[in-house]
């Protein structure tokens, strides 16, 4: 997003035709803009979107568009849900926004008009760059399999393992879970074959509590934020090469780990670290680093929280080993340092 000059955001849902998919890659972008500045950016064309991102000059563009294919021309045009915000001014515009692509092969051109801005761009068929927003969150049927052993240092050193095991069919507004193991330190704390049900909400997801598992009502890992592989929130809107970085704020790092935003400092980056071919598509390796200060209960002032994940993404399955780290002050007089390794694997089911 840009830190200076002014932001162009717009968000339409793409109902394009099939034929799109012809078209369908991500596109490195250059050309010119009518105030004479030299613009570089990128198009994006798959799976009923067709996103255009462009920056020079100080201003940045970015919208995804609803439109129409014949003979290779994208046309779409829009009113802005989010006109123009000037830096200072925070003023709004309600512009009419177009867009044409004329799409050749493996290169586009493009146009683009909003009010008397124009841009001017072409591009070819950029395969080094991948859109990360297509990773999938969910599956609609997947087993689950999470480890954790924590290590609690000061102030009295402990170990504890906790392991999760379970098939789950997920759907818009719930989740049906039949669990083979909940455990902690080898003790089962449900019966094998207990079923839960769990609501999409707009805070997440609310547990119901059904028989054989009362007994681990309040085990943390039954309402485990890893149900979720969530790989979106974490990666940016724009497509990125391999060994390109990019970074969250504090605030979102934060909510991501279930935190309280507003008192979060501190910074959140995330790389790219590889791409590979294997069967059914592509394999993705990202690497994710939170340096967070935040506020938790117990806690005398701030507490340092330092998580990091290795993620590896396939069309079948999703990996993720991570290492937390919580130190800090306690109300009642002393230090507090606990450690945290954990591994989620995921394998998608046949519907």
């Amino acid at each position: 997003m840009a830190r200076n000059g002014w932001f162009l955001g717009v968000v339409l849902l793409a109902a394009l035709q099939a034929s799109a998919q012809d078209y369908a890659g991500t596109y490195g972008l250059s050309g010119e803009d009518s105030e004479g500045n030299a613009v570089t950016g990128w198009l994006r064309i798959g799976n009923g979107e067709l996103e255009h991102y462009s920056r020079g000059g100080g201003k940045v563009v970015h919208e995804t568009f609803q439109g129409t294919l014949a003979d290779g021309v994208f046309t779409a045009a829009s009113q802005a849900s989010t006109g123009i915000k000037e830096a200072l001014s925070g003023a709004r515009s309600a512009a009419h926004t177009s867009l044409v692509v004329r799409a050749r092969g493996d290169s586009v051109e493009v146009s683009l008009s909003r009010g008397p801005y124009r841009v001017e761009a072409q591009g070819a068929l950029d395969g080094s760059r991948h859109d990360l927003k297509r990773l999938r969150d969910e599956s609609p049927a997947a087993s689950f399999r999470l480890r954790a052993t924590t290590r609690t240092v000061v102030p009295q050193p402990s170990v504890r393992t906790e392991q999760v095991i379970y098939r789950a069919r997920t759907e818009l507004e719930r989740e049906q879970r039949v669990y083979q193991e909940v455990s902690t330190d080898e003790e089962q704390l449900v019966e094998r074959g207990a079923t839960q049900e769990l609501t999409r909400t707009a805070d997440g997801w609310e547990p119901k509590w059904g028989r054989g598992l009362r007994g681990a009502k309040q085990h943390g890992l039954l309402g485990s934020t890893f149900r979720q592989v969530g790989v979106t929130e974490l990666v940016p809107a724009q497509p990125v090469g391999v060994g390109e970085t990019w970074s969250l704020s504090a605030a979102e790092g934060a909510r991501i780990l279930g935190q309280d935003p507003e008192s979060a400092s501190g910074t959140v980056e995330g790389q790219l670290v590889g791409v590979e071919a294997v069967e059914g598509g592509l394999r993705y390796r990202i690497q994710l680093t939170f340096q967070l200060e935040v506020r938790l209960q117990g806690f005398e002032g701030p507490a340092t929280l330092e998580v990091r994940l290795r993620i590896s993404q396939t069309p079948t399955s999703h990996t993720v080993h991570g290492r937390v780290q919580v130190e800090g002050n306690l109300q009642q007089g002393g230090r507090f340092v606990q450690q945290t390794e954990h591994d989620l694997t995921v394998h998608s089911l046949p519907e």
